[in-house]
C-alpha cells in the first residue's frame, strides 16, 4: 500500500503522471473521430456547388469529340456528384448537355470524371475515365428508319 505524506505530492502526481496519459488518451481519441469522418481518398457524395457548375462549363468546351456533334455545347443539368481528394480533387457527375448546332438542338447525358489541381492551375478529364455522352433521342420513329449512332468511338 502507498501512503501519501502531503497534498502537494498528491497533486504533484496528478499533475506529472496521471492527468498527461488522460490527456494523451483523450487526445488520440479525438485524432481518430476526426479521421473517421475524413475519407481521405474516398468518394464523397455532394451537393451541386458552384465548384461543381464551373467543371462542368469548363468540360462543355472539350466534349464535342465524345459527342460527335457540332455547335455550343450548353449545361442543363447536373446530378450523381460525388468529390474524391486526390492530389488534388476529382469530380465525377452525370449531366444533361444541350448542343444547339446547324440543323437544331441535339440532347445529350453525359458522365464526365475532372480532375482539378487549383494550385498549379491543372485541370482535364481523367484518362482512365473518358467522358461517355449518350444521345438522348424523343423521337423514337428516328431509330425506326435503321439509322445507327454511336457517339462513344
Amino acid at each position: 500500500m502507498c501512503y501519501l505524506s502531503t497534498k502537494m505530492e498528491l497533486l504533484e502526481i496528478l499533475l506529472n503522471h496521471i492527468i498527461p496519459k488522460m490527456f494523451k488518451k483523450i487526445v488520440i481519441l479525438l485524432a481518430l473521430v476526426a479521421l473517421g469522418s475524413c475519407q481521405l481518398g474516398g468518394l464523397q457524395t455532394g451537393e451541386v456547388t458552384s465548384e461543381a457548375w464551373e467543371m462542368a462549363n469548363w468540360s462543355t468546351n472539350h466534349l464535342s469529340s465524345y459527342t460527335s456533334a457540332q455547335g455550343q455545347h450548353v449545361v442543363k443539368n447536373i446530378r450523381d456528384l460525388t468529390t474524391q481528394v486526390v492530389s488534388g480533387l476529382v469530380y465525377r457527375f452525370t449531366m444533361d448537355v444541350s448542343v444547339i448546332g446547324p440543323t437544331g438542338t441535339l440532347s445529350f447525358t453525359c458522365r464526365v470524371a475532372i480532375y482539378d489541381q487549383s494550385w498549379t492551375s491543372s485541370r482535364g478529364f481523367l484518362s482512365s475515365e473518358p467522358p461517355k455522352c449518350i444521345l438522348y433521342i424523343k423521337d423514337e420513329s428516328f431509330l425506326n428508319k435503321g439509322i445507327n449512332i454511336d457517339y462513344n468511338n
